[in-house]
């Protein structure tokens, strides 16, 4: 596995498939995406919204996000590979859900 670069991350992804999520509640509210900045990022799936800030590795990059599900707060931690412009990686929400989801790279 090849080491992950700033320019192979940034921009915007949309998720393709999340485990045990039907496609329909995945793009519930809007289309849903991942999308990486300089400084940050955000994400959007079904009817959760939220913030991200992720670390480059070796490997792979790993995120914390905080959000809002429905009016309640909600906050996790995940982590990605990416190959070319597939995106595969898991989002844990804190004591609670874990989704093994696939995205791929869109133009902005």
């Amino acid at each position: 596995m090849r080491k992950i670069k700033l320019e192979d991350l940034l921009g915007s992804w949309v998720f393709s498939s999340m485990e045990e999520w039907e496609n329909e509640d995945i793009h519930a509210v809007d289309v849903a995406k991942i999308k990486f900045l300089h400084n940050g990022g955000v994400m959007n799936f079904g009817f959760v919204f939220g913030l991200l800030d992720y670390r480059i590795g070796k490997n792979r990059v790993d995120f914390s996000w905080f959000g809002d599900e429905r009016g309640k707060e909600v906050s996790g931690r995940g982590y990605l590979t990416i190959d070319g412009n597939l995106m595969k990686g898991k989002i844990f929400f804190h004591f609670g859900e874990e989704i093994k989801f696939t995205a791929e790279k869109i133009k902005d």
